[in-house]
């Protein structure tokens, strides 16, 4: 346990990159998944179908897979291995992985709330002179936040410990705790291991708990007022922006 939370060790490193990682990522899917359901919640029922169907698909490939498809596309292909951004070996390729396999579970859950939302908020923030991304940062985050915040904690929670990603796109600069772990485990260091994971369990525990409590003492009495008068007061604070 010391060794996991003592500075400048390997096993501290592992822990801190994967836990930057995790947030990283989590911040990204989530707000790609906001963007992306704001836009499907007014498409046609057929484009949403696809889309939603699509990213359902997507869940069933193994991670093992993903990670590997990334090797020979940005390893081997000229139009993607000459790109400054993401780059093969480099982190930025592990958090686009990471995205891709959280992005369609973020999906879901946001687009399952933001579609639970009256229709008619649209039209009263357009009627108000509202912008799309004005409507989305102050009327519709406001509401689904809750969403948002579950969507942001479960990729948090599944990617600090997501491991076939995690080994089949090992940075240079040092592998993230999850491929840490699976190497010590395998060389008879079980003890360093164990509190590897205990305290990256430890960190999602109370990072969630800090997380999600507040949040609910703050929407509880959000949600008493009624979601169209919530809605309506946030079209019009909005418009007077």
């Amino acid at each position: 346990m010391v060794a996991a939370l003592s500075p400048n060790t390997a096993a501290n490193d592992g822990l801190l990159r994967s836990l930057f990682y995790a947030g990283l990522t989590a911040v990204i899917a989530s707000a790609l998944a906001l963007l992306l359901s704001a836009q499907l919640d007014r498409a046609s029922p057929v484009l949403r179908t696809a889309v939603v169907g699509l990213s359902l698909g997507a869940v069933a490939i193994p991670g093992i897979v993903l990670g590997f498809g990334y090797i020979p596309v940005w390893n081997r292909l000229p139009g993607f291995r000459d790109w400054p951004f993401p780059r093969y070996g480099d982190g930025s390729l592990l958090i686009m992985g990471y995205v891709a396999a959280a992005l369609p579970y973020c999906l879901v859950v946001i687009l399952s709330a933001i579609g639970q939302l009256a229709p008619s908020l649209t039209d009263a923030a357009r009627l108000h002179g509202v912008g799309t991304i004005r409507q989305l940062l102050a009327i519709t985050l406001p509401l689904v936040l809750l969403s948002v915040v579950t969507a942001f904690l479960l990729t948090f929670i599944c990617t600090l410990f997501e491991l076939p990603i995690s080994q089949m796109l090992i940075p240079q600069s040092g592998p993230p705790a999850p491929t840490l772990i699976l190497k010590l485990f395998s060389h008879d260091r079980d003890g360093l291991a164990s509190a590897i994971a205990l305290v990256a369990m430890a960190a999602a525990g109370i990072g969630g708990v800090l997380v999600w409590y507040p949040l609910q003492r703050f929407v509880k009495p959000r949600r008493s007022a009624g979601h169209v008068d919530t809605g309506r007061s946030q079209i019009v604070r909005a418009g007077t922006l």
